[in-house]
């Protein structure tokens, strides 16, 4: 099997469901082949994987894209909302704008007892990081964080976007 499911995100092409080394489309059942370690989503069609290295790995193990060495772990990968772009967050807190994709200021983490957990697209701009402990921080988008911290028996370990209500 291709193992547990990482994470859910939605493309340009639908819904893919992504599992360690496999990204399967949740419509046609469609599957594909993506990098190794920390996979991800980036583009604006289908999936690619994004490695250790922040590299950015096509189907074909093409590497389509290099930042160069990061500073720390991988934490995860946002696409920017034009889809020509992507933002790669370390645990360290650093913010590597790629493509199209605005720079941002680093998360400062060292006044933080816990690490950077997870990384997700803001509601309408941006990218929103957010602590094993459910602190959050946003960079782009006027969202305001203040997520209730979460309790000592969890950790968050992904965020989703949720589209402003009226």
């Amino acid at each position: 099997g291709a193992g547990h499911i990482r994470v859910v995100r939605r493309l340009v092409s639908g819904w893919w469901a992504l599992h360690p080394g496999v990204a399967r489309h949740l419509g046609s059942g469609r599957q594909v082949a993506v990098s190794a370690g920390a996979v991800d989503l980036a583009g604006a069609g289908d999936p690619v994987g994004v490695d250790r290295q922040g590299r950015l790995v096509g189907t074909d193990d093409d590497v389509l894209d290099d930042p160069g060495p990061l500073d720390d772990d991988l934490v995860g990968v946002v696409t920017a909302p034009d889809g020509g772009g992507w933002w790669i967050v370390t645990t360290a807190g650093t913010i590597v704008a790629r493509g199209t994709a605005e720079p941002f200021e680093p998360i400062d983490t060292s006044v933080y007892p816990h690490r950077l957990t997870a990384v997700g697209p803001g509601p309408t701009s941006g990218l929103v990081v957010v602590t094993a402990d459910g602190r959050t921080h946003s960079r782009g988008t006027s969202y305001p964080g203040g997520l209730r911290r979460m309790p000592a028996s969890g950790r968050v370990v992904a965020i989703s976007p949720v589209p402003p209500s009226d």
